[in-house]
């Protein structure tokens, strides 16, 4: 194998899919960080104390960013997800309520928004990155469904009462249909043994 006119240089090929071959010595192993990609940059990382870092993806250097405004969700009870801006956005659902966090890269600094309505412990999330929206469902004593739309192009604003569930369905895991919208959604599983 080589390039055409370069079969007397010096070149190096790296080929690998993703997750199996790094060039990266390092690993990020600590169970509270928390990461998501960054366009055009490499990712971020969110610590559970606040604290965030960029992974530059070219240098494999960490850039401290401005510490979360708050505590972080944990796995559980949150998600991290990437925009094609580069920027992350934060959602966390607990019995306290709803909310979603965005750094905005360019601009250096966390933008929030406040879903309406009760607290959603146990509710589902699924993202779709191809348009950049992501729906809540259920959790908590909730029927409804939630949508967010973190495209960086947009106001970071929830949109509540598209849908509405049989049951609160906590603990379900939620899919969908890229590009489906929240026609694709369905839940499956739960606490509730009765809901089909």
């Amino acid at each position: 194998f080589s390039f055409a006119g370069a079969e007397d240089a010096d070149v190096v090929v790296f080929l690998g899919r993703p997750g199996n071959l790094v060039t990266l010595e390092d690993s990020l192993e600590a169970p509270d960080i928390r990461l998501a990609p960054s366009v055009g940059r490499g990712a971020v990382a969110l610590a559970s104390d606040g604290s965030a870092a960029l992974f530059d993806a070219y240098t494999f250097e960490f850039t401290p960013l401005p510490a979360f405004p708050g505590t972080p969700p944990s796995g559980e009870s949150g998600a991290f997800e990437g925009d094609d801006a580069g920027n992350v956005t934060s959602i966390s659902w607990s019995a306290e309520g709803v909310v979603a966090s965005r750094l905005v890269l360019e601009r250096g600094e966390w933008e929030q928004a406040f879903a309406p309505g009760r607290g959603r412990p146990g509710a589902a999330w699924w993202a779709d990155h191809s348009t950049a929206r992501g729906w809540l469902v259920g959790g908590g004593e909730q029927t409804d469904v939630l949508e967010l739309e973190f495209a960086a192009d947009a106001p970071l604003a929830f949109r509540a009462g598209i849908r509405s569930l049989d049951t609160p369905r906590r603990g379900a895991a939620l899919h969908g249909r890229a590009d489906g919208g929240e026609d694709s959604l369905f839940a499956v599983g739960g606490d509730d043994a009765d809901a089909p």
